[in-house]
């Protein structure tokens, strides 16, 4: 469930609610969706991502593959590698992409290609 600022994770033994501007980014985990916080901590929902779907409703946390979403107010740089994409958020938490899902991130960010 999402509130206007905040979203509610279903974890197996408790609820807990987390600020959007808190998430850096959701992955896939199986059946499960494990939230990476700027704070360091990691948040395992009971729910998919594919289950998220209020999550990607919010103009700030975008989907940009089946098993990744991503908070753009939290990014502090995109590197282009040769293979790859490296993602730096403002907490120094680096996120590697592979070529197709950095150049995706690339074209939302600037509304253009990346090439």
């Amino acid at each position: 469930m999402v509130f206007s600022d905040k979203i509610v994770l279903n974890s197996h033994l408790k609820l807990i609610i987390v600020d959007l501007k808190q998430i850096n980014y959701v992955e896939a985990d199986g059946a499960y969706s494990l939230y990476h916080l700027v704070d360091g901590k990691k948040e395992r929902s009971s729910k998919s991502i594919h289950s998220q779907k209020d999550l990607s409703n919010h103009k700030h946390l975008i989907k940009i593959s089946r098993s990744l979403i991503i908070n753009v107010d939290n990014i502090q740089e995109v590197l282009k590698e040769k293979e790859e994409g490296i993602l730096i958020f403002r907490d120094k938490t680096i996120l590697h992409l592979s070529k197709l899902i950095c150049n995706r991130l690339i074209q939302h960010l600037t509304g253009k290609d990346s090439n």
